[in-house]
């Protein structure tokens, strides 16, 4: 088989894939530069037109997939993005409503302490008004004393 200035081409476009852009293309700018000056024949002018429509395939081909490869994971940042959003609202309104019961607990804890012992103290203060009335303290200083009102001390 004769070997052409196409056939070692399509080599050295194959030996290309993946260098980096800057030396593929200085290396076609010199070719194109000795073919320019090189008296070729019409094959081998063939040759070199194909391995260069070739390359400039290959350049389109490149710069498509690494397109496409961007948007994936632009896409992909931006899912993950929303999903971690998502998770984090899920999570933060979980811990929120957690933290909200346990105030609302410690609260209602108070609450309650607080009006069980107000109503203790009332009991207490009837307790008292009672024995005083049944020594037969004048209903003045009961209520003096107690706090309670007179027809609280009445009924007693």
């Amino acid at each position: 088989m004769k070997e052409t200035l196409y056939s070692r081409r399509s080599n050295l476009v194959v030996g290309f894939h993946g260098c980096d852009q800057s030396i593929k293309e200085q290396v076609f700018e010199h070719l194109a530069r000795l073919a320019a000056v090189a008296d070729l024949s019409e094959e081998n002018r063939i040759a070199y037109d194909k391995a260069l429509d070739r390359y400039r395939v290959n350049q389109i081909v490149e710069e498509d997939e690494r397109r496409k490869n961007e948007e994936m994971r632009r896409k992909a940042a931006e899912e993950g993005m929303k999903e971690g959003l998502k998770e984090g609202m899920k999570a933060g309104l979980e811990k929120g409503v957690k933290k909200g019961r346990l105030e609302g607990i410690k609260e209602g804890i108070k609450e309650g302490m607080k009006e069980g012992l107000e109503k203790g103290e009332q009991k207490k203060q009837i307790e008292i008004a009672r024995k005083m009335r049944e020594d037969g303290i004048s209903i003045d200083i009961i209520i003096k004393y107690t706090g309670l009102q007179s027809s609280d001390i009445e009924n007693l």
